[in-house]
């Protein structure tokens, strides 16, 4: 009995460690796709990322493999492939279960944030999905703020938007964050006519962004 329970108990063990095993090698490709794109290497990063998110798939973990999903379509939309990018967050919000409210929120803003320009009533439900989830109290308030903010601007109400700004930058928990605020409140006030106030945004932003290293947008 004794061999006969160990002999039994090894298939599960191999099983285990071979899960663990390809666990890892999932999150190595994702801190390589992270890497690459730190150094605005996107393809680079989009293919890592879908690789760790395939693995992730066959390990029946979707959380994972959701928030790997969303990191390539944002390196897709930075790489200029912005179709490719909507595509894969509009198939992961079809089929939302088991994902947790952070990665839907998330999922809902950058679908907004990427039909903003072509299809602002879809933008503005993502926006309203993402903000419902969030109830101002999440990780990505400010972010949503800077988001709204964009929304109203294309919708004419440059007002709105520069309070939208001003939420967002309070909301604020680091210096991306601030940067994103402070330029969208500055696009506001410059649509208002208040050259001054929008050029000393704008000059903070780019200060904050200097700072934090991001080239593409000094």
């Amino acid at each position: 009995l004794l061999v006969a329970g160990c002999a039994s108990s090894s298939p599960a063990k191999e099983e285990n460690a071979s899960s663990n095993a390809l666990t890892k090698a999932a999150q190595n490709m994702e801190r390589r796709a992270s890497q690459a794109f730190a150094k605005s290497e996107f393809d680079s990063a989009a293919a890592g990322y879908e690789s760790a998110a395939l693995v992730y798939e066959t390990l029946a973990l979707p959380e994972p493999q959701a928030r790997a999903r969303l990191s390539q379509a944002r390196a897709l939309a930075d790489a200029g492939r912005a179709p490719q990018a909507l595509d894969i967050i509009t198939a992961l919000l079809q089929s939302p279960a088991g994902l947790s409210p952070e990665v839907l929120t998330t999922a809902h803003g950058r679908a907004a944030a990427l039909t903003l320009d072509s299809d602002l009533p879809r933008a503005q439900t993502h926006l309203q999905n993402a903000t419902r989830m969030c109830a101002n109290t999440c990780a990505q308030s400010s972010a949503l703020g800077v988001l709204r903010a964009r929304t109203e601007l294309a919708a004419s109400n440059p007002a709105a938007a520069a309070s939208s700004a001003s939420a967002a930058l309070a909301a604020a928990q680091n210096n991306n964050d601030r940067a994103n605020a402070l330029r969208a409140r500055a696009q506001a006030n410059a649509a208002l006519g208040q050259h001054a106030q929008a050029v000393a945004d704008a000059q903070q932003a780019l200060a904050l962004d200097q700072d934090l290293g991001l080239p593409s947008r000094v």
